[in-house]
């Protein structure tokens, strides 16, 4: 992946997009910003055990359904609606 796609490189496309990880604060902001966005991208295997969603890019991971359970719960607390 070039570096001038990543979320935390000043300038990129990402960041110009409003998907701005500088830092802690304002990756979290635009992660609860983009939240139901966010979460429809994210790379898992649905009811059937198909791979889908695109991000991350880079590593090329599957998040595992501990880690979508955690997503799941940040947005619950936080009132964010998302499509986990």
């Amino acid at each position: 992946m070039k570096q001038g796609a990543c979320h935390g490189t000043e300038g990129s496309i990402a960041v110009s997009a409003g998907f701005a990880c500088l830092d802690e604060t304002r990756c979290e902001e635009a992660f609860k910003a983009n939240f139901g966005y966010f979460t429809g991208v994210l790379r898992r295997r649905d009811g059937t055990g198909a791979i889908t969603g695109f991000m991350p890019k880079q590593p090329e991971g599957i998040f595992s359904s501990e880690t979508l359970d955690r997503i799941r719960q940040y947005g619950a607390a936080n009132n964010l609606t998302g499509s986990l």
